[in-house]
């Protein structure tokens, strides 16, 4: 089990499964994050300034925790990561991440 950053978490647990609501049957992680930026602007903002002195990059390394929270919380939020996608990320490249299906 990854170790999720505390406000990743905060986050998270506050507002995922109202994302998750607002998305259609199947979505990748890309939609989720559009969609968390698009409903909680200053909440993920907020957040991703506490990756700011990440070296790997602070989007990449804020939207990782994002990925691995949702991994970790499929059954909670009622998801299945059921594949790869490839589609475009918040800085505008095309990029692999996990495509999600909600559970019947």
């Amino acid at each position: 089990m990854a170790t999720i950053h505390f406000s990743v978490e905060k986050l998270l647990d506050d507002y995922a499964e109202i994302v998750i609501k607002s998305l259609p049957d199947k979505f990748d992680s890309h939609k989720f994050i559009f969609k968390l930026m698009e409903q909680q602007e200053k909440e993920y903002i907020k957040t991703l300034f506490e990756f700011i002195g990440c070296d790997s990059g602070v989007f990449r390394e804020f939207h990782r925790h994002i990925g691995v929270y949702l991994s970790e919380h499929q059954a909670i939020l009622k998801i299945n990561k059921v594949d790869i996608s490839h589609s475009m990320n918040v800085k505008g490249y095309e990029s692999d991440n996990a495509l999600w299906k909600k559970k019947s």
